[in-house]
């Protein structure tokens, strides 16, 4: 029995099916969300240190095409994956968020 629980804790268990993907999914999303959250704060503030900007809001901001086309393909993957998953759902029979009563 102790064997098993150690095991259990040392050695993840891995299933390739659609369930096991959402879940997976979902667990990850939950812990780095919070995370993200605090990263792009902190990645303004470092934006505002190094332009010297006095005041959000004010003046013209300098946006390269570059830095355009990498929001956009950001943006692009990022939806293309969510649609992936949720294709996935779908053909696992998954049709809707259920919640328990």
């Amino acid at each position: 029995m102790e064997n098993q629980i150690l095991n259990a804790i040392l050695i993840p268990h891995i299933e390739f099916t659609p369930a096991y993907a959402t879940m997976f999914v979902a667990v990850v999303g939950t812990t780095i969300s919070p995370y993200l959250f605090f990263w792009q704060a902190s990645e303004e503030e470092e934006d505002v240190e190094k332009h010297k900007i006095k005041e959000i809001g004010k003046g013209n901001p300098v946006i390269s095409k570059n830095k355009i086309k990498s929001m956009r393909q950001d943006t692009a993957i990022g939806m293309a994956f969510s649609q992936l998953f949720m294709w996935t759902n779908r053909r696992s029979g998954c049709k809707g968020v259920r919640t328990i009563s």
